[in-house]
């Protein structure tokens, strides 16, 4: 009789992939939310006497910490849904005259400095885009860009028609690229940032991708750089009726 051997079949590749997200979703990030509603419960108790800018330095701290931590971990799951192709995508007609301008006045992305400045053409076509995976899109790009601008300087965001797409470009006046790491810089091989995993770029380059679109940057050092990317027009005919 052969024996059973199922419990000592090493996992493969996709088990330990699904183990190692089912972690990163219930043993990192339910802690991490606790410490996060604990601090902010300190914060809000207030009257806390002589010790209270200590206690406040620590909360801010926390926060800090946690919401950096947390991103990391989400930047880790997405790479794992965007590896297996259940990155979620609800496209739907956008009119971005209106997306945007409401969508940078809700981040509220801090400038420390720097100015933002938006150019949209005039009578534009829809866009077709899930305004969830959109908006990650730009919040990623606008922190980027306004990082690595210098105080003073300006965050340029253009929104034109094109050839049958839409073009959206985030322009920096920051220190630039070095022409060796352009072709990194959307990768996961990409030098990682401070304090990052230096996900970042490449998330937004897949969520651009699952958008139907193509992202591409142009960048010379000392002057700035420039990301910009594309998204399909609406494929629906207009509504008359």
């Amino acid at each position: 009789m052969a024996a059973d051997n199922d419990q000592d079949t090493p996992p493969n590749a996709e088990q330990l992939k699904e183990a190692f997200i089912a972690l990163i979703s219930d043993d990192l990030l339910t802690p991490l939310a606790a410490i996060k509603a604990a601090a902010e419960l300190i914060e809000r108790i207030g009257n806390l006497g002589p010790p209270t800018l200590v206690v406040r330095q620590c909360v801010t701290s926390i926060l800090d910490s946690t919401a950096r931590l947390t991103s990391m971990v989400e930047d880790l799951l997405d790479i794992s849904r965007i590896e297996d192709g259940s990155f979620p995508v609800a496209a739907r007609p956008i009119s971005l005259q209106g997306f945007l301008p409401e969508l940078l006045t809700r981040l509220a992305i801090p400038l420390d400095g720097r100015r933002l400045e938006l150019a949209l053409q005039k009578d534009m076509p829809l866009a077709w885009a899930d305004p969830g995976l959109l908006e990650r899109v730009m919040r990623n790009l606008l922190t980027t860009a306004i990082r690595h601008s210098p105080v003073g300087g300006a965050v340029v965001v253009k929104v034109l028609g094109a050839d049958g797409h839409i073009l959206v470009a985030v322009t920096d006046r920051g220190a630039g690229i070095a022409a060796e790491h352009l072709p990194t810089s959307l990768t996961k091989q990409r030098r990682p940032p401070a304090g990052g995993l230096g996900l970042c770029l490449y998330i937004t380059k897949r969520a651009v991708e699952a958008l139907g679109g193509e992202i591409q940057v142009q960048s010379e050092p000392g002057i700035g750089s420039t990301f910009s990317f594309t998204l399909p027009c609406n494929p629906e005919p207009p509504n008359n009726g």
